[in-house]
């Protein structure tokens, strides 16, 4: 499976190089690992040459008797089907599957110039022939994706189920490219085909502006529990981790995250500032008048010695270069994210 960072660089490239005619299919799958039918799956399993045989058996087994326990069928009914979310094995067993019906995507779908496919959410670049006799409108396209996926005892989003989830776009229409994937917006204007625009989504933002609200909600009901000092240093950590950059370890050694390597495509540096905006509204509502734990003398002092620190702290630079670092540890980590649920 491609990376997310992979998919979505290939298609800013070809958007911003191709000046032909093309379409552009965004959807996903229904309730994808819910719906996998397994009899196709083993199907697909038995001409993988990289199992052998009792290997095979082993995942059958797996599948028919601890898969079909555990899925209670809240989404999808139809027995013998689905695989649970959560489990390595039923990752690699989607990506997998869905790989195959790529594969019939690429083969018999004409002009696809480009398929990007992470999990199962998908993007489709097409190059229609533009002769009239082998001419395929964007809806053929559509018909056709719903009958191969179909055929795998699976089903996609369409824009006629109305419920946002597809996205179709004609490049030979006189409306703006205006779409959603992965964590960003995509924006190209009908005045001006040179103005390909990476944005963070909607959804993306108000993720992020969550955890900055309830890293200072959280330091606000830590103060009279833990003591000012241990609830100052969550709140910087916290905040770090969400306007810098770390290196995680472990079993993702040497993989970076944080608001440069995890949005690096990011063109519209007004999110960064939209973002910096929210971080000042917290830092400018905080208070530590009516906190017990703090002698009277003191509050005022405190206050204003972390308002000032915390000022300090910034999205736009811990985006732009050199990409401000923070380093954590990986437990420390994990009470921080686990504050933000």
């Amino acid at each position: 499976m491609s990376s997310r960072d992979e998919i979505l660089s290939q298609l800013k490239m070809l958007l911003r190089e191709d000046k032909s005619r093309y379409y552009i299919i965004r959807t996903d799958v229904c309730n994808c690992f819910e719906s996998i039918p397994h009899d196709k799956l083993f199907e697909s399993l038995e001409g993988n040459n990289l199992l052998d045989v009792k290997s095979k058996s082993l995942l059958r087994g797996l599948i028919r008797k601890e898969f079909e326990a555990k899925n209670l069928r809240p989404l999808v009914p139809t027995l013998q089907t689905g695989i649970p979310r959560g489990c390595a094995i039923s990752s690699l067993l989607s990506e997998f599957y869905l790989s195959k019906i790529d594969e019939v995507i690429k083969r018999f779908l004409p002009g696809v110039l480009f398929l990007g496919r992470y999990v199962d959410d998908m993007v489709l670049v097409i190059h229609p022939d533009i002769r009239d006799e082998y001419h395929k409108s964007i809806d053929w396209y559509i018909e056709e994706l719903k009958e191969i996926y179909s055929q795998k005892g699976l089903t996609i989003h369409t824009p006629s189920d109305g419920l946002g989830k597809c996205y179709m776009y004609d490049s030979a229409n006189a409306i703006d490219l205006d779409f959603n994937l992965l964590g960003y917006n995509i924006h190209i204007g009908n005045e001006n085909r040179d103005s390909l625009l990476f944005s963070l989504s909607q959804d993306k933002l108000k993720s992020i502006t969550n955890r900055i609200d309830k890293s200072f909600s959280t330091f606000d009901n830590m103060i009279d529990i833990v003591g000012f000092d241990v609830a100052a240093h969550y709140l910087f950590d916290a905040l770090h981790v969400l306007t810098c950059n770390i290196n995680l370890y472990n079993v993702k050694k040497g993989v970076k995250v944080g608001i440069f390597y995890s949005n690096q495509l990011l063109d519209n540096k007004r999110n960064l500032s939209y973002l910096d905006g929210q971080l000042s509204r917290n830092i400018g509502r905080l208070s530590l008048s009516s906190k017990t734990s703090i002698a009277i003398a003191d509050r005022a002092v405190l206050e204003d010695r972390l308002k000032r620190k915390l000022a300090l702290l910034s999205f736009t630079k811990g985006f732009d270069y050199p990409h401000k670092r923070y380093k954590v540890k990986k437990q420390r980590l994990r009470t921080i994210k686990s504050s933000w649920v």
